[in-house]
C-alpha cells in the first residue's frame, strides 16, 4: 500500500511541482483540472494497480483524501 509521501510524490511530478503537501487541496492549491486528476489517477494505477472510478472521487478534496481513497482500495497490504 502506498504511503501518503508517496502519494505525495506522484501527485508532484505528474503537476511538475516541487513540493504537494498532505493537506494541499487538489483544485484549490494545486489547479488540479481533470486532464491532471486523469494523469494522476493513471499513474498511481500503474504503480499499485488500483482503480478509482468516478463515485470514489466524490469525496477527494485534499492530497490527504485521495490516499487514503487509494489505501482503501488497495487493501490489506500483500
Amino acid at each position: 500500500m502506498p504511503t501518503l509521501d508517496e502519494i505525495r510524490h506522484v501527485v508532484a511530478l505528474e503537476l511538475g511541482v516541487k513540493q504537494v503537501g498532505g493537506n494541499d487541496h487538489l483544485v484549490g492549491d494545486l489547479g488540479v483540472e481533470s486532464i491532471d486528476l486523469v494523469a494522476i489517477l493513471s499513474a498511481i494505477e500503474d504503480r499499485w494497480g488500483v482503480t478509482a472510478q468516478d463515485a470514489d472521487l466524490s469525496h477527494v478534496a485534499t492530497v490527504a483524501d485521495l490516499h487514503q481513497l487509494i489505501d482503501r482500495l488497495a487493501g490489506p497490504a500483500r
